[in-house]
């Protein structure tokens, strides 16, 4: 499998630390997204540690490996599922040790959003507001649902999801790593296909760009050069300059959060 890729990440115009973090790993086809809280010192190490760990687990449990599980697998996750599961509640695990036994990083805590392709299934492991996005065609459809005040809201029928951008409570989450001793990450599976494009972002994007706004940026990359691997750095470009224009737009929106937008595309 071939996949080009291009990620932008900005403190944004309000911040002056930018506590969001994200890793790509081609050769494992792996690619990560995390957005740190806590303040200065421990938002930036918790994302910076969530990306790492989950990376080097991933990389340490490839096909063939023997290293043992921290945690038992999950009998109804696939093993590539498992892996990002049990990835995910170890980053977890590391964060929390480190924050009760330090207590200048007492409270720091990371969302995730990942991604692990394999064979001809894309796997994506979340916890809290990060999102994976799915752009097929000309048709953006949300891979992840947060854990959110905000998205229990909506699940509840108290709130439609044109309202939830303006909530009050909207960067309230609900679910993130290094907040408990374990965590619960949520894993899908879902059918690949040639020319589908990802998008991994932190909330910095999400909360000053609707769904219908986002489709919109991404337009270009609909009528761009079409799927031809020879073409990869055409491709490349294209995705370049779409992740610019992503941060731009939040940017111009008012800025007031770290902004990641990291987008992966399957062209061969």
């Amino acid at each position: 499998m071939r996949v080009v890729w291009s990620c932008r990440t900005d403190v944004g115009i309000k911040r002056t630390i930018n506590e969001d973090n994200h890793r790509a790993n081609p050769a494992e086809l792996l690619f990560l997204v995390a957005d740190g809280m806590g303040g200065h010192a421990g938002g930036e190490l918790a994302s910076r540690l969530a990306v790492e760990i989950v990376e080097r687990f991933v990389i340490e449990t490839r096909a063939g490996t023997t290293r043992p599980l921290p945690f038992a697998p999950q009998p109804r996750l696939s093993p590539e599922s498992n892996r990002l599961h049990v990835a995910t509640r170890l980053a977890n695990r590391e964060i929390y040790d480190m924050a009760v036994t330090q207590p200048p990083l007492r409270g720091m805590g990371s969302t995730l959003v990942g991604l692990l392709l394999h064979g001809r299934e894309a796997h994506v492991v979340h916890v809290g507001d990060s999102r994976c996005y799915r752009l097929r065609e000309d048709k953006l459809q949300a891979l992840t649902k947060d854990h959110s005040v905000v998205n229990a809201l909506i699940d509840g029928g108290q709130l439609d999801r044109d309202a939830a951008y303006r909530h009050a409570d909207r960067n309230i989450i609900t679910r993130a790593l290094g907040v408990d001793p374990d965590v619960e990450p949520e894993v899908s599976v879902h059918e690949l296909r040639l020319g589908d494009l990802f998008v991994l972002c932190s909330d910095g994007l999400t909360d000053r760009t609707s769904d219908r706004k986002l489709s919109e940026l991404l337009e270009p990359l609909v009528e761009a050069s079409g799927i031809n691997p020879g073409r990869s750095e055409i491709e490349r470009e294209h995705l370049e300059q779409v992740a610019e224009a992503l941060v731009r737009y939040a940017n111009s929106r008012g800025g007031d959060d770290n902004i990641t937008a990291m987008l992966i595309k399957v062209i061969g």
